[in-house]
């Protein structure tokens, strides 16, 4: 004798589950007699809504009319949106767009002045040449060589080098900021 298997049992000790848990719903088991429904005949696609009503034994047919089917005001204001956020991407490309070509033509004069300051830094340099200022200091400001007699040489001079520090004879500071002071005011004021 052959056993058949259920696969619908859960074992409680072991958590394990034999097969499925879900539910067969194509088993007239689950439906009583009464209850069982045969799939309505497919709608006309008309204006006109085919309602199936079932009544004891006979089927009565109602026939209702559709309205006129109106735009939903909340698709309207998405598609709104839509188009405002469309139009505003755009606008910002096309600043995007002015923004890089300005920045383009910077970039180009920026080069163009780079050039420039290199020619102006070379002509600056050779303009300080030693031998062009000494021939304009001789010739055009006549200033000379100079002559033996007029070098002077120190010697001996074995001392230490000094510093003389002179002190302030009884000024005070204090006072000759006010004397400042007064100077001032009195200049602005004349």
């Amino acid at each position: 004798m052959s056993t058949t298997k259920n696969f619908k049992s859960y074992n409680f000790v072991t958590g394990a589950v034999d097969g499925t848990l879900a539910y067969d719903f194509s088993s007239p088991a689950y439906y009583p007699e009464e209850e069982v429904y045969e799939a309505p005949p497919r709608k006309a696609e008309s204006p006109r809504e085919t309602i199936w009503v079932k009544e004891d034994v006979r089927e009565k047919v109602q026939t209702v009319v559709r309205g006129k089917q109106g735009f939903s005001p909340l698709a309207v204001m998405g598609v709104l949106c839509v188009v405002v956020l469309f139009v505003m991407t755009l606008l910002a490309q096309i600043q995007l767009v002015n923004i890089s070509r300005t920045a383009v033509e910077l970039e180009a004069q920026i080069t163009e002045l780079q050039a420039e300051r290199d020619k102006l830094t070379i002509e600056y340099e050779t303009i300080f040449n030693l031998k062009d200022v000494e021939e304009y200091a001789v010739g055009v400001l006549g200033m000379q060589e100079p002559r033996d007699d007029q070098i002077y040489y120190l010697t001996n001079v074995s001392s230490a080098d000094k510093a003389v520090v002179l002190s302030g004879s009884g000024t005070n500071m204090f006072s000759l900021g006010l004397e400042d002071l007064a100077a001032s005011v009195k200049a602005y004021f004349s």
